[in-house]
């Protein structure tokens, strides 16, 4: 039983990387998106109405997106369920990066609130423990991995300074290809 176990702990250590990655990088976006849609007053505006918020309502506004999003995904499974592959997996994961998205968004705003209550602080800090213990379960493999494709990253680098030349252009191709041409269409003697 315990070596059946042990890959599924590694699944879900590197499933548990793969959101919390993405998690921070929506919480960048929606930060990036804010300031280039010029909506950093209404954010502004929407902060300090959840600092004069309880911490309930809070988490109440923290849990929106998740809540409004839960009939796509149940939808998506459906629509997966009767064999509809390619539209439900593609509405599940929209509804999915798009309810992440704003969950980090909303988190973002409301962790002040949030972090009032202590229920809700020391399971804060247990998902945190989760990641360090991600990170540590899978970092020898990660390491790895990185000693294999740095290598592999060098090599195609080369392969495709080779090809498209210095410039970057595909005018060296073009070149090489032609040059290929000429000698296959050469008569033989």
């Amino acid at each position: 039983m315990h070596k059946l176990m042990k890959p599924l702990w590694y699944f879900l250590a590197a499933v548990f990387l793969v959101e919390t990655w993405l998690w921070d990088k929506f919480t960048q976006f929606w930060l990036w998106l804010a300031t280039v849609l010029h909506v950093e007053q209404w954010r502004k505006q929407l902060s300090d109405l959840v600092e004069q918020m309880p911490p309930f309502f809070s988490l109440i506004l923290f849990l929106v997106p998740a809540i409004v999003l839960l009939p796509f995904k149940i939808s998506a499974l459906w629509l997966l369920a009767h064999g509809h592959v390619i539209v439900g997996g593609s509405v599940f994961l929209v509804a999915k990066m798009v309810g992440l998205g704003l969950a980090a968004f909303f988190f973002d705003l409301t962790r002040p609130r949030l972090m009032t209550m202590s229920w809700f602080a020391r399971f804060y800090l247990t998902v945190m423990g989760w990641r360090v213990w991600a990170h540590d379960l899978l970092a020898p493999y990660k390491l790895k991995m990185l000693a294999v494709l740095v290598p592999l990253r060098q090599t195609l680098f080369e392969i495709r300074t080779r090809l498209m030349g210095e410039s970057g252009s595909g005018i060296a191709v073009m070149r090489k290809i032609r040059v290929l041409r000429a000698r296959m269409n050469r008569p033989k003697t």
